[in-house]
C-alpha cells in the first residue's frame, strides 16, 4: 500500500486495525471470500462459461467501491501481491520436487491472470452499463468516475 496510497481509502480497515488486522473479522471475511472464489474456480474448471460469468459479476460488483476510490488498476496490484506471496510460499513446500513447485507456480499464475482479466472485463462492462444508464454528457460523467483518474487521490 506504500506503493499506491489510493488503496488506503478502499482498504481502510487495514489501517484502522493496524497489526491486529490479521486477527479481525474483516480479514476472516475477506480470506473466506478469496477461498470461496478459488474453490469455485477449481470446481468449475470444466465449465469456463460459468467461470467467466461469475468473474464478470464480481468485477461489476466492484463498481460499488468506486466512491471509496477503487480503481481497476487495483486488480493488477492484487495479482502482483498474490504472485509475490506464492513465490515466497511455494518454494518452501517440502512435499513437492522442483518441477512440481515450478508447475504449481505456473498454474497459480495462469489462474490469477485469467481471473484478473475477466474480473476487469466485468468491471468495464459495468462501467459501460453505468454510462448508458445515466443522462450527463460524457465529460461530466468521466469527472465523476475515479476510474479515469488512476493516480489521483480520491
Amino acid at each position: 500500500m506504500e506503493h499506491c496510497p489510493n488503496t488506503k481509502n478502499v482498504f481502510r480497515p487495514i489501517f484502522i486495525l493496524g497489526d491486529s488486522f490479521a486477527e479481525s473479522d474483516y480479514f476472516r471475511e475477506q480470506t473466506l471470500r478469496f477461498a470461496q472464489i478459488v474453490s469455485f474456480l477449481i470446481d468449475s474448471l470444466n465449465q469456463p462459461n460459468e467461470i467467466v460469468q461469475r468473474l464478470h459479476a464480481m468485477g461489476e460488483k466492484h463498481l460499488n467501491y468506486s466512491h471509496r476510490g477503487f480503481k481497476p488498476i487495483f486488480f493488477d496490484l492484487f495479482l502482483e501481491t498474490l504472485e509475490f506471496a506464492l513465490s515466497g510460499h511455494i518454494p518452501s513446500l517440502t512435499n513437492m520436487d522442483d518441477k512440481q513447485r515450478q508447475d504449481a507456480m505456473e498454474a497459480w499464475r495462469k489462474l490469477g491472470l485469467f481471473t484478473t482479466v475477466h474480473v476487469k472485463r466485468g468491471y468495464v462492462s459495468g462501467l459501460m452499463k453505468d454510462y448508458y444508464q445515466q443522462t450527463a454528457n460524457f465529460d461530466d460523467w468521466v469527472k465523476k468516475r475515479p476510474e479515469f483518474h488512476p493516480w489521483n487521490e480520491s
